[in-house]
């Protein structure tokens, strides 16, 4: 139906909703896009941070033809994630320089990035696309017999490894403790603000059945974690993390293959690996398996020369030393009070991640 309409295009109509609002406009979307994921995400964010989403929408003709999920990160600068936006049909250039002047009245500066994997943007001129360092790994499931046989020799070689170690897997969500010890000492090592405990509990709570942690442990001390979700025909895995004095054991990769088989288990087709930069060794990591890479690009809906002079680059290099400084010191806090402090922040609107 949309695909007829597209000969006679009506510019859609912008405007800023609510959560709540969004859910009662569900039912004007294309019945195909399932957002039960936005939802329990939004809600674990809610619950975890008391900040609440909203949502840049397009209407046509009684029909939304566009959706960009955001957050408020700090004043005038919005985080919208990677699965948080959705254009149903193909915009043009005049489209995007509307939406852009809507956003630049409201005071509203973001940029969103989506996969090529997933098209969730698509039809758009090339020159109001750029690409950065970002790559998406997407890793098919098929036979482990196949799947094994087609890894990486390297690969192979270091899940044995873990194995002949004689790694533990085991699935305790009563880890999730010592798992979020070392999740938040590497992110803060890299400067990033995680997500705090709290988090981690809604997010388990909310999806019930379809989330999932498996751990390795040797002699009983955990060493590595990684949390995954079934969404049906794919598998996405959002969070791994290993005390860093074990990889030379390969926990990591033990883990991935243990979700791999998993995910082959649950048909999904294939697992979101994530995004990564291409020069980094996260990149490289998830790569190792094998996996499909696609670009990771960007759309700006920002009018430069109309954003405010509000100080937000002064005292940039002061900041971010403060930053630093700030997350080296909580590492070395008890993990409850990192928590604490972490979500503190979070609920000032510096979601970070």
């Amino acid at each position: 139906m949309l695909a007829n309409k597209q000969k006679n295009k009506v510019s859609p109509i912008i405007k800023i909703i609510d959560f709540d609002e969004f859910k009662t406009c569900i039912t004007k979307m294309p019945s195909n896009y399932s957002f039960k994921d936005l939802l329990l995400n939004s809600k674990a964010i809610l619950r975890s941070y008391q900040i609440t989403p909203k949502v840049i929408c397009g209407e046509s003709e009684g029909e939304y033809i566009f959706f960009i999920w955001f957050y408020e990160s700090k004043k005038n600068k919005f985080s919208c994630l990677r699965n948080g936006v959705r254009f149903f049909r193909t915009i043009d250039t005049t489209e995007i320089k509307n939406l852009k002047d809507f956003l630049a009245q409201k005071e509203i500066f973001i940029n969103i990035e989506f996969s090529s994997f997933n098209n969730s943007i698509h039809g758009l001129d090339n020159v109001l696309i750029t690409h950065d360092q970002k790559k998406n790994v997407v890793q098919k499931i098929y036979n482990p017999e196949e799947m094994w046989a087609n890894l990486p020799k390297k690969t192979r070689n270091l899940i044995r490894k873990a194995q002949k170690n004689n790694l533990i897997i085991s699935e305790s969500k009563d880890l999730l403790k010592d798992f979020y010890n070392f999740y938040s000492r590497g992110m803060m090592k890299k400067n990033l603000i995680p997500h705090s405990l709290q988090y981690f509990l809604a997010i388990f709570d909310l999806y019930g059945g379809q989330i999932n942690f498996i751990g390795a442990s040797v002699e009983e001390k955990l060493i590595a974690g990684i949390i995954f979700i079934n969404h049906g025909d794919h598998t996405s895995y959002p969070f791994q993390a290993s005390d860093s004095s074990y990889r030379h054991l390969a926990p990591n990769q033990l883990l991935v293959w243990e979700m791999m088989n998993r995910s082959f288990q649950n048909k999904s087709s294939y697992i979101d690996m994530g995004e990564a930069t291409s020069l980094g060794g996260v990149f490289h990591f998830k790569k190792s398996f094998g996996g499909d890479i696609y670009d990771i690009n960007s759309l700006s809906l920002t009018h430069f020369e109309s954003l405010p002079d509000q100080g937000i680059y002064k005292n940039i290099t002061w900041r971010l030393s403060f930053k630093k400084i700030l997350l080296t010191l909580l590492s070395f806090f008890p993990i409850v009070i990192r928590s604490e402090i972490i979500a503190f922040f979070k609920s000032k609107g510096n979601l970070g991640v």
